[in-house]
């Protein structure tokens, strides 16, 4: 688990994120990643560029099918990751426009919560 608090009026936002993902370790090989990210532009937009910019990671944007929870929405992260992992698949894509599949059981997934104004966090959930 890292976390992280962004100056996101100094721009700083990209570069927390790209801290974040180099912190949590990242496996080697093919990665699923759960993005909480709020859904607020300037946030989803510099998630989605660091996520992309390892073409290892097929991300999925949950908050497309579930809005935005609050406090709730990391947790809630962490528990799909786990549900992924512990049922040995991935999630299908949820916006076939934005994101990629994924092929392979997922031992390792990565649940993400960039906030709305601020706040950043993450979270590898490993098989046992």
């Amino acid at each position: 688990v890292v976390s992280g608090r962004a100056r996101r009026p100094r721009g700083e936002l990209d570069a927390v994120i790209a801290a974040l993902l180099k912190q949590a370790a990242m496996p080697n090989g093919k990665l699923l990643a759960l993005s909480g990210a709020s859904g607020a532009h300037t946030a989803t937009i510099a998630e989605k560029a660091a996520l992309d910019a390892n073409p290892a990671i097929a991300a999925r944007g949950f908050s497309t099918l579930t809005g935005h929870m609050k406090e709730a929405q990391f947790p809630f992260a962490v528990a799909l990751a786990a549900l992924a992992v512990d049922r040995k698949a991935a999630y299908p894509v949820f916006d076939a426009a934005a994101e990629k599949p994924f092929e392979g059981v997922p031992a390792t997934v990565l649940a993400t919560a960039i906030g709305y104004h601020q706040f950043e966090g993450m979270a590898l959930v490993n098989a046992a």
